[in-house]
């Protein structure tokens, strides 16, 4: 083709293949069972030397229920990506997602997906442009506004959602609510950015014990005592 007539060229459309999620799927089968086995053995090792197991041993066969769900999450998610099936532009709270989706959210926004709601790629493309568009035009974050107009960020308690001031201007009741908030979170919900499972909080901000979550790195947020990531508050927002 000559470039210099003035034509473009445009992307290839997307043609995903199901021999490339197979080929995934049939490894996450494989760490499965290999989980299984390592399990297996470790019990009998401690039970035969009557000795503990280092830590990365100890704690690799706790992942294997994950894997076996994280598996099953994709195999569907990958078909309707494929089949080019509907899924919601918009998440339940009303929000537009914007970056490469996880699984277990692919699988929600084609349940909650309506008759006006277009294929993953296409709509992955048009919320991205949309969140272009909009973030040019859109106004500073909330702010507290409280104490002669405080311009501290109010306290985050997941997505869609704000607290009514920053943690320094809430009032006794707000704080009781907001505390509850991000206890229950921790009580309550495993934690995509960390691994946290429930019950404990989130203690890291270091990048090499943390996961990505649609391609951006969790951010911890800290109430009372309390930590956890946002990504993790965004979960329970959701449940």
């Amino acid at each position: 083709m000559n470039m210099s007539s003035g034509e473009t060229s445009t992307p290839p459309e997307p043609n995903p293949t199901a021999e490339t999620a197979d080929r995934l799927v049939r490894a996450l089968d494989e760490l499965a069972a290999g989980l299984a086995e390592l399990e297996d053995a470790a019990t009998a090792y401690q039970a035969e030397y009557r000795a503990a197991l280092p830590p990365t041993t100890d704690a690799l066969p706790t992942y294997r229920e994950q894997v076996v769900l994280e598996r099953e999450q994709l195999a569907e998610a990958a078909r309707i990506i494929r089949d080019r099936l509907p899924v919601a532009a918009l998440t339940p709270r009303g929000l537009r997602w914007r970056v490469p989706q996880i699984p277990d959210y692919i699988l929600l926004q084609a349940r909650i997906a309506g008759p006006e709601d277009r294929d993953y790629f296409t709509t992955l493309d048009a919320n991205s442009l949309r969140h272009d568009d909009d973030k040019k035009a859109a106004p500073i974050g909330p702010r507290c506004g409280r104490a002669n107009n405080c311009k501290s960020a109010r306290v985050y308690i997941g997505s869609g959602f704000t607290a009514p001031s920053c943690y320094r201007h809430l009032d006794d009741e707000e704080a009781k609510a907001v505390h509850k908030v991000y206890d229950a979170t921790g009580r309550s919900t495993v934690c995509l950015g960390c691994r946290a499972e429930p019950g404990y909080s989130c203690v890291t901000n270091d990048s090499r014990q943390l996961v990505p979550v649609n391609g951006e790195w969790p951010t911890l947020r800290q109430f009372r005592g309390i930590s956890v990531h946002t990504v993790r508050l965004d979960t329970f927002s959701r449940s």
